[in-house]
């Protein structure tokens, strides 16, 4: 049998900040560590050259990309051999990277 745990309002809404707090802080945290880099999703970049997505990350913060390289993506498949050296480059001279590559596979 399954005991039903009843929670008062002021202890519910303490617990949450609480979770709310220890999340922030744990974020806070990784964005200092090296070991936790920050990748932005690139779908809302797809419009600018690799240079101009490299700049706007390097203004951003954060330390790379999500590339999107599948059909419809910033780099489609057929051409990713030629594309991604590029835009590899052009984050490299920012200081950016492509930390994770989201593809349709």
């Amino acid at each position: 049998m399954i005991k039903r745990v009843t929670m008062k309002r002021r202890r519910f809404i303490r617990n949450g900040a609480f979770a709310a707090l220890a999340t922030q802080v744990n974020f806070v945290k990784a964005a200092n560590d090296s070991r936790w880099p920050i990748a932005i999703f690139e779908k809302v970049f797809e419009g600018l050259s690799y240079s101009e997505l490299a700049q706007a990350l390097a203004e951003i913060g954060a330390d790379g990309v999500e590339a999107t390289i599948r059909p419809g993506g910033h780099i489609e498949p057929k051409v990713a051999q030629a594309e991604v050296p590029k835009m590899q480059a052009a984050l490299k001279a920012k200081g950016q990277r492509i930390v994770i590559a989201a593809t349709h596979i």
